[in-house]
């Protein structure tokens, strides 16, 4: 995100960062584009483009602050001191999200496209393109899980465990759950699985991880 905004300035990304939400929600990511989104603020064409370089900028820079608002509903959900609990509240969280907010899920995991990905690559480092605070949240969890395992085997289980979540999300956002079971029948056992894949890293040591339901 741009750095040293007014006030003033910073509402306004905002605003139309909003305005762009409301247009993908309705129409889908084709629907969005710098007029269109001036059309719904109300001001002229070019306005918008005093905020953004253009639509490549404009999802980017979304994109970003999606990242943060999940990361704030995760935050706001995981609660108390017992390491396992906090682990099923961030799994309980990771997927209430997702099912709470579909379109913001797949604007940050699934249709980030870009229409010249070439361009704003050269344009942004590298770590403009993604934001660490949901990963942080879920790997800190199992790292506080976990207090006797290397970096890399706490990278190595928050990765499986995210797999899982983001697997269930997805499979239900795509309506591919077909089956049987649907998200709400699979999120109990998505939840013993995340803890047994850490309760598997303790080495058969005993552990309080029980479900929290």
């Amino acid at each position: 995100m741009a750095k040293d905004l007014t006030a003033a300035q910073s509402k306004m990304r905002q605003s139309i960062c909003d305005a762009a939400l409301m247009l993908i929600k309705r129409d889908g990511q084709s629907a969005v584009s710098m007029r269109a989104i001036a059309q719904m603020l109300g001001v002229s064409p070019m306005m918008p483009y005093n905020y953004f370089a253009g639509k490549d900028d404009l999802l980017l820079d979304l994109r970003i602050r999606l990242f943060h608002q999940f990361a704030e509903y995760m935050g706001e959900r995981v609660l108390g001191d017992n390491p396992a609990l906090r682990l099923v509240d961030v799994a309980r969280a990771y997927l209430g999200y997702g099912a709470e907010y579909p379109h913001e899920y797949r604007l940050m995991f699934d249709e980030w496209n870009f229409e010249d990905f070439r361009a704003i690559r050269q344009k942004y480092p590298v770590n403009h393109f993604r934001n660490d605070e949901p990963w942080d949240i879920v790997r800190g969890c199992v790292a506080d899980c976990l207090p006797d395992q290397d970096a890399d085997r706490i990278d190595g289980i928050a990765h499986l465990i995210w797999f899982q979540l983001h697997g269930l999300i997805s499979l239900h956002l795509s309506r591919k759950l077909v089956f049987g079971p649907g998200m709400n029948d699979l999120i109990d056992s998505t939840i013993d699985a995340v803890l047994a894949i850490t309760t598997a890293a303790l080495d058969g040591r005993k552990c309080d991880f029980q479900r929290h339901v």
